[in-house]
């Protein structure tokens, strides 16, 4: 019937055309992230270009310098929309781009895209010490779910280099983003593949889990029903920084639990590399809850005085009575159910889940998964870990009585994700009603990262000190700021360092005013888009031992951003 993918407790496993499996297409199930082979030798600052949760690469636009090689790509995505018969693409947009800093001067812009209703699979282009020119190899994406014949996009680039590739993902893959090395230009460039499958599923067991929720809107209400003992059902929805989300449950006919949670996907897909996978085994070492770690002096007195604690910090928006509530936080709210095994085990992708006549030993190449990376014991721990990691509020009171939460995105993008869970196992035919409302927030209106536009990358090891200013959004007279260079400039000399004018950032002023634009004044997240900005000027000094040891950031926060950081205790 189709290729099927979805998770286990081991990895995620495609699974072969049979006609074994249910009659509708389940969402997208995407696998760990594979690269593939790079264009390009350079050794510039590390880049990334990610699709959102459930898109694929679909295009990439190119910058070409006057000399002919590559300088930034920009990627576009598109988004998977899933019926029970088929599965097509969604709208297009951008996902951003990696950019190296060289004047745009003379540059062209050619694009190199897969024809309508295909994803990209694959690159080959030209190169020598930087990349000279790419062309995305692409593969139909057919209704039930399987990729077609391979095609090729426009090529876009120049003459110069040597061909390399075609460099491919999986068979069954799909590109979900890119990555590179930047420095004046672009000097390398590859692809991030996934397995992309469908879990064939019957309608009714569609959202048992994460990776199979039933996507709805920010603003929507819909009906469902726990049918069995033990049974789950979970959604997602798209939420934009700077929101708040109300999500509600009613009508239930039994004592139903309802959770709220941040993008799962993405806190899982940051949990399957092998770097990540050891830092997993020291969270869930046996030490991690030893009797040191709640010793009284953990919780002396001085930890929690006044001060610590004053009217400021804790405005009356973040603590809303509907999200504290007195039932909200009984006991029951955190009782072994409210948190079962069977929330967070390999049993939540159980065989009685996925028709277990489907799988396949063949589904898996062993060169795209290690199995020292994969394990079962480190998959069921990434697993776990992405939800735990993930929480953010549990509505648990007794009996039938509604569930309520309500909460902030802070600089979240993606999904958030609710499930809906049977106290002790409790399941019933009757259907309850799941309200979702999303509010807009200060951070409504458009963003743009400015993720092409030129800034300023320094010499890996050139300086021991990073002194960053920006005299144009600071107070004082010529005089002044005349006197201030010279002590930046002394202290430079005195320290190994260089004077950072981040105003010759194209970059860091275009993000600066769009963050002090009225409609963006009150967001957070764009104020975080111009500090990313400045740490990536300070990032790209650093070397692999350590050169540089001092930053200096010369302005308070009007001048030079500092992270905003979510409250979550709202």
């Amino acid at each position: 019937m189709t290729v099927l993918a979805v998770l286990s407790a081991i990895s995620v496993q495609l699974l072969a055309p049979s006609t074994a499996v249910a009659d509708a297409l389940g969402p997208p199930v995407f696998g760990p992230p594979v690269p593939t082979a790079q264009l390009g030798r350079g050794t510039g600052t590390p880049a990334v270009v990610d699709c959102q949760t459930s898109e694929v690469l679909t295009q990439v636009t190119a910058t070409v310098n006057e000399l002919g090689w590559l300088t930034a790509a920009e990627g576009f995505c598109a988004d998977l929309q899933v019926t029970p018969g088929s599965v097509v693409l969604g709208s297009v947009a951008s996902a951003g781009s990696i950019s190296g800093f060289r004047p745009p001067d003379g540059f062209q812009f050619p694009v190199t895209s897969c024809p309508d209703g295909a994803v990209v699979t694959g690159i080959q282009g030209r190169d020598g010490t930087l990349v000279d020119g790419l062309q995305v190899l692409c593969r139909p994406l057919l209704p039930d779910g399987t990729l077609g014949g391979e095609v090729l996009g426009a090529y876009a680039g120049g003459p110069g280099g040597s061909p390399q590739g075609p460099f491919r993902c999986a068979e069954d893959a799909v590109a979900t983003g890119f990555f590179g090395g930047v420095g004046q230009d672009l000097d390398s460039f590859g692809l991030t593949c996934r397995i992309l499958g469908f879990p064939s599923t019957a309608p009714e067991d569609i959202n048992v889990s994460w990776p199979t929720s039933l996507p709805v809107s920010g603003n929507s209400s819909t009906q469902g029903a726990i049918t069995a003992p033990g049974q789950d059902r979970w959604y997602r929805f798209p939420v934009l920084p700077g929101s708040r989300v109300e999500v509600n449950l009613t009508g239930l006919p039994a004592d139903y639990d309802l959770t709220l949670f941040k993008d799962i996907g993405q806190a899982f897909n940051t949990l399957t590399t092998t770097d990540d996978l050891t830092q997993l085994s020291a969270e869930f070492a046996a030490d991690a809850f030893s009797p040191s770690a709640f010793s009284p002096s953990a919780f002396s007195p001085s930890a929690f005085s006044p001060s610590a604690f004053s009217p400021s910090a804790f405005s009356p928006s973040a603590f809303s009575p509907s999200a504290f509530s007195p039932s909200a936080f009984s006991p029951s709210a955190f009782s072994p159910s409210a948190f079962s095994p069977s929330a967070f085990s390999p049993s939540a992708f159980s065989p009685e889940e996925f028709s277990p006549e489907v799988f396949l030993p063949s589904a898996f190449s062993p060169s795209a998964f290690s199995p020292s990376a994969f394990s079962p014991s480190a998959f069921s721990a990434a697993f776990s870990s992405a939800q735990t990691r993930s929480l953010i509020a549990v509505s648990a009171r007794d009996g039938t009585a509604p569930e309520s939460i309500s909460s902030a995105t802070w600089t979240n993008t993606g999904f958030f994700y609710v499930r809906v869970q049977g106290r002790n196992a409790a399941s019933s035919s009757a259907q309850y009603s799941l309200g979702i409302t999303t509010s807009g927030g200060p951070c409504d209106a458009p963003l743009n990262d400015h993720a092409t536009t030129a800034t300023i990358s320094g010499t890996p090891g050139a300086a021991q000190a990073v002194i960053l200013t920006d005299p144009q959004r600071m107070p004082g007279s010529e005089p002044e700021m005349a006197e201030l260079a010279q002590a930046l400039d002394d202290l430079a000399a005195q320290t190994g360092g260089v004077v950072i004018d981040l105003a010759d950032s194209a970059k860091v002023t275009a993000l600066n005013a769009q963050a002090d634009d009225p409609d963006h004044i009150s967001c957070p997240y764009a104020k975080n888009l111009v500090a990313q900005s400045v740490r990536d000027i300070v990032n790209s000094y650093r070397d692999g031992v350590g050169s540089l040891q001092y930053v200096v950031v010369v302005g308070d926060d009007s001048v030079i951003p500092f992270f905003r950081y979510a409250d979550n205790a709202g």
